[in-house]
């Protein structure tokens, strides 16, 4: 499995970048199933956390507001790809554990996120829109102090162990079973602060 971050536009501003980026992700599924039209293939199962509505559109306005609810944060929702290798085809309930353990391993579990598998290539893959904004504080969250890729690296690595897909031959993190452990154990004492872990 393999994990980018997608860079945003800086043109943009908040809401034309969120309403965009959700568009392109869910790629109207919703809309076109609720008009009684069929839906684009390229789309499979369609993810989300956090939020109050049910539909897209409203969705997006939730995170529009919420992202706005911090002004210090330019563009506070971040877009990453999981795309698992040729032939590896993850079930729904595959997909949504993924979004799980890549939400919380990131520490950003509790926050709004939109994702969608997408079948227009060769290779399965998971569009993941995560809104960065804590719903309870209004602050952004800072992923692994700013190393963002590195955290989304071993969560890869412990999705690929979790769900048993074959790891990336040059791939940056691997898992055995005690690294896994010594990974979540150096994570909790990381949250706890009490200990200089490296």
């Amino acid at each position: 499995m393999i994990i980018k971050r997608v860079k945003a536009s800086k043109v943009k501003d908040k809401g034309a970048h969120i309403g965009d980026l959700i568009k392109y992700i869910t790629n109207n599924k919703e809309e076109a199933l609720a008009a009684g039209q069929e839906a684009d293939w390229r789309v499979g199962v369609l993810i989300s956390r956090g939020f109050i509505c049910d539909d897209v559109p409203s969705q997006i306005a939730e995170m529009v507001a919420l992202s706005s609810e911090c002004v210090k944060s330019k563009n506070p929702v971040n877009h990453y790809v999981m795309s698992w290798k040729e032939g590896e085809h993850p079930t729904d309930a595959q997909a949504n554990e993924a979004v799980d353990i890549f939400t919380k391993h990131l520490g950003l579990d509790g926050c709004q996120v939109i994702a969608a598998m997408h079948r227009d290539t060769e290779n399965r893959h998971l569009h993941v829109a995560v809104n960065r904004i804590d719903p309870d504080t209004h602050q952004a969250r800072e992923i692994n102090n700013g190393l963002d890729i590195e955290a989304a690296h071993e969560a890869a690595a412990l999705i690929q162990h979790k769900q048993g897909w074959t790891p990336e031959k040059n791939g940056r993190k691997f898992v055995s079973k005690r690294e896994l452990q010594w990974q979540i154990l150096r994570r909790l004492l990381k949250k706890m602060s009490c200990f200089v872990v490296s």
